[in-house]
């Protein structure tokens, strides 16, 4: 079964799943995709829930973050407010990644990721827009519940999905930053 058939039958995972996002640690020294031209740099993690396996990749301010996929695994991203999300195929490794890539502030960026294409370093690239997918033009989406975000999911057999969610977070202060931590049951409101 695919994570989103199991959050359609049972959307009490997705607090499992906000919980398991909120406990990664942040990078010290994030990747940088414009230092290395190869970089393809694990921004995120795997985890299971519900006996599912996946694969995140968090989102950097304002720069492309990938994330290895390992073979039978769902991929998810959050707090998408206009950014794509990504899978492509590494030619040289035959390795699958996933992608959070933002749109307007990341130019150099998405020239690079074009050269790689056209070098053929990266093939079989499906990208997405869950905002987008959802009916969104424009961020921040109507909503009566500011906590609402975006996710995007692609399943291991191809299918693209957004949901909109509402996480019921608050923010509290851990190690001098401030994380978002569940305050009670989030609800999942749609998925296309």
């Amino acid at each position: 079964m695919a994570l989103i058939d199991t959050i359609n039958t049972r959307p009490g995972i997705l607090n499992e799943i906000i919980q398991h996002r909120n406990s990664w640690e942040v990078p010290q020294d994030p990747p940088n995709f414009l230092e290395n031209y190869l970089c393809f740099d694990d921004y995120g993690y795997d985890s299971t829930v519900s006996g599912i396996r996946y694969t995140v990749v968090m989102y950097n301010a304002n720069h492309m973050t990938f994330k290895k996929v390992p073979e039978g695994n769902d991929m998810v991203s959050f707090g998408f407010t206009g950014c794509y999300m990504v899978t492509l195929l590494r030619k040289d490794t035959g390795e699958r990644y996933v992608g959070h890539i933002p749109l307007a502030k990341s130019k150099l960026e998405w020239e690079l990721f074009k050269v790689r294409y056209e070098n053929r370093l990266i093939c079989d690239i499906k990208i997405f827009n869950p905002m987008h997918h959802l009916g969104y033009t424009s961020y921040p989406p109507a909503t009566p519940r500011p906590c609402t975000q975006i996710w995007g999911l692609i399943m291991r057999d191809g299918r693209q999905n957004a949901l909109e969610v509402y996480e019921n977070w608050e923010k509290t202060l851990r190690g001098g930053k401030l994380y978002p931590t569940c305050k009670g049951k989030s609800v999942f409101r749609r998925i296309i």
